[in-house]
């Protein structure tokens, strides 16, 4: 568990939104770990197992699909780095969505970072 002033590109870190200790059982206990779960930077991400069983880290491929499902270009969905703006909460605002079941989306990037990805569930 790493404060959010905390990082490292080859290191994995693990934190809670908003949490500023290291303490794990303080920070599960928290309203926002129960929200948003917990957040990974790439090193962590990239760690074996780090997926429950039948799960896996989805593809650049796989996140494109979803974004131009959520309303973005084509042409956007294939360029590199940060792309979109707020496909997520704009489709569950769209009148396609309405009367149906909606999908929890809520934003997910590590603390003073662009929200800009999107955890669906």
């Amino acid at each position: 568990m790493s404060p959010p002033s905390e990082g490292s590109e080859t290191e994995p870190y693990y934190y809670v939104y908003d949490y500023q200790g290291t303490n794990l059982g303080a920070a599960v206990s928290t309203s926002n770990y129960d929200t948003y779960g917990v957040l990974y930077n790439w090193p962590a991400v990239m760690t074996e197992d780090i997926c429950p069983s039948g799960w896996h880290i989805p593809s650049d491929g796989e996140w494109q699909t979803m974004e131009i499902s959520l309303g973005m270009s084509e042409s956007e969905a294939g360029d590199t780095g940060w792309r979109g703006t707020d496909e997520g909460y704009q489709s569950i605002h769209h009148s396609q969505f309405k009367n149906r079941k909606r999908t929890k989306v809520t934003p997910t990037a590590p603390v003073n970072q662009p929200k800009r990805l999107w955890r669906i569930g």
